[in-house]
């Protein structure tokens, strides 16, 4: 990746720059290489395993590999750093309904973003994906 030259020169440079390091995972993220992306978080949360934007951003990765326990493991790990953190769960919720298919989760995860933040934007897509996944809580899972 060419944009991905340069940042990966300074790295070589300077191979504990977290900065650096998120750069690249949040580049090769956007273009989809998520085992890439995966490999800069892990590297950037080495040093600093407490930031919890990256940690989420590594969660997402995980789960956009069709990894959804590691994701929900980093989710779990960024809540547990910051319980009010809206991005890691809101994707905890996602990846409970969509990944590891447990809708009850799911509901309980997004029941309490809507708790700690009653008067956000994406309330109405919130009380949606609820409801959605209420449907679902009933329904028979094939098994695989």
């Amino acid at each position: 990746n060419s944009a991905a030259r340069p940042l990966e020169a300074a790295l070589k440079a300077d191979p504990q720059n977290s900065r650096l390091l998120i750069e690249l995972g949040n580049l090769y993220y956007d273009h989809h290489v998520y085992s890439t992306a995966t490999a800069y978080y892990q590297r950037a949360l080495q040093i600093n395993p407490r930031d919890v934007n990256v940690r989420t951003d590594l969660g997402t990765a995980y789960a956009n590999s069709g990894l959804p326990r590691q994701a929900v493991a980093e989710y779990q790990k960024a809540l547990a750093i910051d319980p009010r953190h809206f991005r890691a769960l809101f994707n905890l919720g996602v990846v409970y309904d969509t990944g590891i298919k447990d809708p009850a989760r799911a509901i309980a995860a997004w029941q309490k973003l809507l708790k700690l933040y009653p008067q956000n934007p994406d309330r109405n897509r919130i009380v949606g994906l609820i409801q959605s996944a209420r449907r679902e809580e009933g329904v028979p899972r094939m098994l695989r």
